[in-house]
């Protein structure tokens, strides 16, 4: 009803002055009613409400317990199948040994190996009776040069007779 008043009042054949009373008068009733809302709103959020009655504080019976649950068994299941065989292995690569050693000119150790490749192992120490180690390319001392064996070689070990 409101709105259609304001209506009435914005159509083209209305004073100016008319136009701007009437929706003036109207903001500013709108604004009172939203005020008064709102103050009635915050009034009633601030009142407290009556305390409720105190409840009882009874705590319930315990239940009974329960039987206790049977032993467990111990079951073994049938042995399995035997499994498929593996994989066929690769042929893996030819190895490298010593198949000659001899004692060059200048006096180092000399090895032939079974793939050609020829290692100077250095000049040989003096050995009078006592053992001494030969050390090849990066490796650790792999060259025995005694007159006797060695009591307990090592796989890979060499042993350079020197009482021949």
């Amino acid at each position: 009803m409101i709105l259609d008043k304001v209506k009435n009042l914005l159509r083209p054949d209305v004073d100016p002055s008319v136009k701007l009373t009437g929706v003036g008068v109207f903001i500013g009733k709108t604004f009172d009613w939203l005020e008064t809302r709102i103050a009635d709103l915050e009034k009633r959020q601030l009142e407290k409400g009556d305390k409720g009655d105190k409840g009882d504080s009874i705590i319930g019976p315990t239940g009974k317990q329960g039987p206790p649950g049977a032993d467990g068994k111990s079951i073994t299941g049938p042995k399995g199948d035997k499994g498929d065989p593996g994989a066929v292995g690769k042929a893996g690569k030819p190895g490298v040994s010593v198949v000659d050693a001899e004692v060059a000119a200048d006096g180092n150790l000399v090895l032939k190996l079974s793939d050609g490749a020829i290692i100077d192992a250095g000049e040989l120490p003096s050995t009078k009776g006592s053992s001494s180690g030969v050390f090849v390319a990066g490796n650790a001392w792999q060259i025995t040069v005694s007159s006797t064996a060695p009591s307990n070689p090592q796989l890979n070990q060499l042993w350079y007779d020197t009482s021949i």
